[in-house]
């Protein structure tokens, strides 16, 4: 119910006009119509509750233009705050539905604006919420001084450090790596933009041949041990699903630490192995080195 009338609401257009010209409620008339609502879900009532309280909606929305989102979306998030409160709101309390109405249509386009104002998300914690819609108000020609960083620590509970890690990004909004540098060059801001955890070619191409080197170093290694040793090994540190010291006993008929004592001798000889053709791949540079000074 409350989607359809939020839709029938804002795509009407003499919608905001009408509501502009409702008087607001009396008390007793909000009781009234509340109570037809709540009891008899009376369309007409439902009508002209909405109609004299979109101006409410309209004045707390337009607090929030600042904030760069479509001004008919905050509209239509306040709407949707006003249905939850008539929703519930309970008649017999000594409670003016103005009063308890305005609470939820703010909370409402908050939540909306902290959920859509950045691609980064702001949080949602009591202290997070007052931090991002009180900064504003402490800037000083764009920035946040320490005088002002530490008034507001104090006024919201929150450390001075809790603010500064925040701040920036609270007061700067999403730009796109689409955008130019300038107004005079179609240079992006993304051309620029460098991955320090890309390798240059140069770099990408040594620790290829390096793993390529590696490679073949542990396939002659491999070489060096006999078949049950050339089992645990692959077993244990080559294969993609590694076994246990157990089911690699149960297969070979052996314990589990006799498994463990061929697996460390059979590590030992793959280190040894390694070395001596890292040694003799250092002599053979040597030696071409050498030819080639002579």
């Amino acid at each position: 119910m409350s989607q359809n009338i939020k839709n029938e609401s804002l795509l009407n257009g003499n919608f905001l006009s009408r509501s502009m010209r409702s008087p607001l409620l009396t008390k007793d008339q909000e009781q009234s119509l509340t109570k037809l609502w709540k009891n008899n879900k009376d369309p007409k009532a439902l009508e002209k509750i909405i109609l004299s309280y979109s101006k409410l909606v309209i004045r707390i929305a337009s607090q929030f233009k600042h904030y760069g989102l479509p001004f008919n979306d905050l509209l239509q998030e306040g709407h949707i705050g006003l249905l939850l409160a008539l929703d519930k709101f309970d008649p017999s309390r000594e409670l003016r539905f103005s009063t308890y109405s305005r609470w939820w249509v703010k909370a409402t386009i908050q939540e909306y604006v902290l959920k859509n104002w950045s691609v980064v998300k702001t949080g949602s914690s009591s202290a997070q919420k007052s931090l991002f819609f009180n900064l504003r108000r402490f800037k000083v020609n764009g920035v946040i001084n320490n005088k002002e960083r530490k008034k507001m620590a104090n006024l919201l509970g929150v450390k001075e450090k809790f603010i500064s890690d925040r701040e920036n990004h609270i007061l700067m909004k999403d730009a796109s790596l689409n955008s130019p540098l300038t107004s005079d060059t179609v240079e992006e801001w993304q051309n620029f933009l460098v991955d320090s955890n890309q390798d240059s070619p140069e770099d990408a191409l040594i620790k290829n041949d390096e793993k390529v080197r590696k490679k073949k170093w542990l396939t002659k290694a491999l070489d060096s041990l006999n078949d049950r040793e050339k089992i645990i090994i692959n077993s244990r540190h080559i294969c993609e699903s590694p076994l246990t010291l157990e089911e690699i006993g149960n297969t070979l008929n052996i314990s589990k630490e006799r498994v463990r004592q061929i697996e460390s001798s059979a590590i030992n000889k793959l280190k040894l192995r390694i070395k001596n053709l890292v040694l003799e791949k250092e002599n053979n540079s040597k030696k071409k080195l050498c030819s080639f000074s002579n």
